[in-house]
């Protein structure tokens, strides 16, 4: 260590754009680490380290204030807990070359000794994807240099994954650390950053020392949160998916919600409504929704548009996710019982809102932004892989100005909650016009479809989702058409993130017996043995991505049929759909307490079982015909 530098590090960024170490395109994470332990303060971080060499720390730059520009930071209060960390052993080694290993080694109760001038590698399986800090120590061995792999699974030689369990004739790639070993003795390595996996790879090659693998394992970092919510039932499918969507979201919980475990560990708007939702929904904690919330509205711009990641210092926006974002705020609404958390944002919902007016086109539809559109992964030839139709990059997008039209509906609905109710009345009109405008340019009344464009050459399930989600036409039509969506398939088809969507206009709808149709692309990932839910299908990269995690929810609103009836979670509606299933139960974390479901239906048609209430919450039970007023404690079920 001299000159306040240390020389022993050096960052080792993921060769990604030449896909060298990092298959699927974009990395946006931290890099690797290189460590010559020659030069490195041997237990620097230990009280009895003798620090006097070092010298005082300096200001980079001095304090901001109102006269001078530039990035700055104010330091605040976090909103959020402090993320905790547990030692967790690796469940299984699952190949080694050049190296004798016993199970004793993951136990943590043998070393294992590399002889001088080797080479070995030793492959380790978490058996699910993970994210915290591995530690690795490691004793003598001078001039050793040992590489840590890291990655969320192996790949085929044609880059290709497969059955996930299945690593025969497979290969690891992704992010890497690199030591140099110095030949002293209980060197503990930690990389400087999260590490996501399911396998580690170390690739060590000896020079003329023997190096011996004292300990490994892994401190596992997540923030303190616990599942409280539950579901369960006779469709081991569904208990499965739900874990593997519990777990994605689980893990990307951090200091803030990270949008994937590997490639960008930051915060998104889109991905983080749905991931923000699905922890509220398993553990009854509003902490990273309201975070989020307040953390985006921090990165407003002068046109009223939020950028779509934050923090951050660079500056892309997604205009429709700032829609989003006042999206998040109906959630916080109506699942929440905080009115002066959502009043301080009313001013930033106008702003957002004007941006849209302001660029409409003169057909009523919104028009091109500055930057891009991200509406969904795309899964058709010739633009698979795209997050919007290239025929929509110039606006004239139903998609999006639909989303505009039902932002304009839940900010009525925020605004009558806040008692500005003219101002909502205001917002409703506008909402009518704009969702004319698109029935004028869009529809297509021989195939009963709106076409995503005025042209009317791409036919598209989003728009029509989205048009259901503004509550065009009346029920009954958008009950049609919801199924003639789920019927065509000569229309393109929305994946893991926008399919959110579906499920919540299912449940409004009473369509939740279509279900098992829009699950069908989750229910694919079991015979991979996925142990989190992926970000798309076609050129699939992140493993780990909350914003498809959405089935945590859809079990809980859609099945149990468990969602708030009014804003605060006054009361709540419960509208149970088995389906083919002959049993659930299911318990929603309320902020007054849980609300649990537990219904079986007999061979003679007969449902029967009972919900229970928390103190203070009332609601209405709703099956087929029937409609019970449900009060606070519990209460038999039994209906023909």
């Amino acid at each position: 260590m001299e000159s306040g530098k240390n020389h022993a590090y050096y960052a080792l960024p993921p060769n990604w754009i030449f896909g060298v170490d990092i298959v699927g395109g974009f990395y946006a994470s931290n890099p690797g680490d290189s460590i010559r332990l020659t030069h490195y303060p041997q237990n620097w971080y230990a009280p009895e380290f003798d620090d006097s060499g070092w010298k005082p720390a300096k200001w980079i730059w001095n304090i901001n204030n109102e006269n001078e520009g530039g990035f700055f930071w104010l330091m605040k209060p976090r909103t959020t807990p402090q993320v905790t960390q547990t030692i967790e052993r690796f469940p299984a080694w699952v190949r080694a070359e050049g190296i004798p290993v016993t199970d004793n080694f993951v136990k943590g109760n043998s070393p294992v000794q590399i002889p001088a001038h080797s080479q070995a590698i030793l492959l380790f399986d978490y058996q699910t994807v993970t994210l915290g800090y591995p530690e690795l120590t490691i004793s003598g061995g001078k001039d050793a240099k040992i590489t840590l792999h890291y990655a969320e699974n192996l790949y085929n030689d044609d880059l290709t994954k497969g059955d996930r369990n299945d690593i025969r004739n497979k290969h690891i790639r992704g992010v890497k650390d690199i030591l140099i070993a110095d030949g002293k003795s209980h060197f503990t390595f930690s990389p400087t950053w999260y590490r996501a996996f399911r396998f580690i790879q170390l690739d060590v090659e000896t020079s003329e020392e023997p190096l011996t693998l004292e300990d490994f394992y892994h401190m596992a970092t997540v923030a303190p949160i616990k599942r409280k919510a539950v579901f369960d039932c006779d469709n081991a499918v569904y208990r499965k998916i739900d874990e593997i969507c519990w777990r994605t979201s689980y893990i990307c919980t951090q200091d803030n919600l990270m949008s994937d475990a590997y490639y960008e560990q930051m915060m998104y708007v889109g991905d983080s409504r749905i991931h923000a939702l699905v922890n509220l929904y398993m553990t009854g904690e509003d902490i990273w929704l309201k975070n989020a919330i307040e953390q985006f509205d921090y990165s407003r711009m002068p046109d009223g548009n939020i950028t779509s990641c934050y923090p951050l210092k660079a500056t892309f926006v997604h205009p429709n996710f700032s829609l989003v974002w006042i999206d998040m705020l109906h959630d916080f609404m109506m699942h929440c019982d905080d009115k002066e958390f959502i009043t301080r944002y009313k001013q930033s919902i106008r702003s957002t809102l004007m941006w849209f007016e302001d660029n409409l086109l003169s057909n009523g539809l919104v028009g091109k932004p500055v930057d891009s559109y991200f509406v969904d992964w795309y899964n058709d030839a010739p633009f698979e892989g795209e997050g919007l139709y290239p025929g929509s990059r110039n606006g004239n997008s139903a998609v999006v100005t639909f989303h505009y039209a039902a932002t304009l509906l839940r900010t009525a609905e925020l605004f009558d909650y806040l008692g500005e109710t003219e101002e909502a009345k205001n917002y409703r009109v506008r909402a009518e016009k704009v969702k004319q405008d698109v029935v004028n340019a869009c529809w297509d009344p021989e195939k009963g479809l709106f076409a995503e464009n005025p042209d009317k050459k791409f036919y598209d399930e989003r728009a029509n989702i989205m048009g259901i989600t503004a509550r065009i036409f009346n029920e009954e039509e958008q009950k049609a058409l919801f199924e003639r969506c789920l019927r065509d398939s000569t229309i393109s088809k929305s994946v893991y993130y926008f399919r959110f969507n579906h499920f919540k206009e299912m449940r409004r709808l009473g369509l939740s017996h279509y279900l098992d149709d829009v699950l069908d692309i989750w229910k694919n990932l079991l015979p991979l043995n996925m142990t989190t839910v992926p970000e798309r299908m076609a050129k699939q990269r992140s493993e780990a991505h909350p914003w498809s995690a959405s089935p945590s929810i859809a079990f809980i609103q859609n099945i149990a049929g468990i969602t708030p009836a009014e804003p605060g979670y006054k009361s709540v509606d419960i509208q149970p759909e088995l389906g083919e299933l002959t049993w659930i139960e299911a318990s929603y974390p309320h902020h007054k307490g849980n609300i649990k479901v537990e219904l079986r239906k007999t061979d003679q048609g007969i449902l029967e079982g009972s919900v229970e209430l928390p103190l203070g919450l009332t609601g209405n039970f709703r099956w087929k015909e029937h409609t019970l007023v449900l009060k606070e404690g519990k209460q038999k079920i039994n209906l023909q």
